[in-house]
């Protein structure tokens, strides 16, 4: 397939994100406008303790006027971690739920992109196993959250049942299964060598 070409890119809004209109040259070479807002890349965690429970937080999203979403641990990705996702997701690990990221296992669980339509964002996800509390919770200024922990079992679950309205967000979403289907695989793996 053809690449897209940037004809031209004027900047509308430029703060923490920028907003562009864009007129580009589809592959069919049609020329056509979109809005599109640069925003930074995220990292979400799915962090599970021994006693295989999953640190979740729940915090105001005034986009959507909802005073306790709950979501993954998460965030941008930015200069002071290098760019680095690993760097990010450690960073809000300990920030958000006060665990030590230094002393858990961490597991790359791949990115996606949340909006193929308007947005440059991936997310990275991490699994990160064996988390303990060691820490209070270290929010930025303008943060408001709490650490909570639910049964990974029982937040699979909840994943699964499309009625249940616990998580309503992509992140929490597909991190989830991603890390479901992964554990699910490296147990049968283990059990496979067992009997051999």
């Amino acid at each position: 397939m053809d690449k897209i070409k940037i004809i031209s890119k004027e900047c509308k809004f430029s703060n923490w994100l920028n907003v562009y209109v864009e007129k580009v040259l589809l592959p069919n070479n049609k020329e056509v406008e979109r809005d599109i807002i640069e925003k930074g890349d995220a990292v979400g965690i799915v962090a599970l303790n021994d006693n295989n429970e999953l640190f979740l937080v729940k915090q105001p999203r005034v986009a959507h006027m909802i005073p306790d979403f709950v979501e993954l641990p998460a965030g941008i990705i930015e200069e002071k971690h290098n760019f680095n996702p690993l760097n990010a997701a450690k960073a809000e690990l300990r920030e958000e739920t006060g665990c030590d990221p230094e002393t858990c296992t961490w597991t790359y669980l791949g990115k996606y992109i949340p909006d193929t339509s308007s947005c440059t964002t991936k997310i990275h996800l991490y699994l990160a196993e064996h988390v303990q509390v060691k820490y209070e919770l270290d929010l930025d200024e303008d943060e408001y959250l709490t650490s909570f922990t639910i049964p990974f079992a029982e937040a699979v679950k909840k994943v699964e049942d499309f009625n249940d309205r616990t998580f309503n967000d992509s992140c929490a979403i597909i991190g989830i299964t991603r890390a479901a289907h992964y554990l699910n695989n490296k147990i049968g793996r283990a059990s496979c060598r067992e009997r051999v």
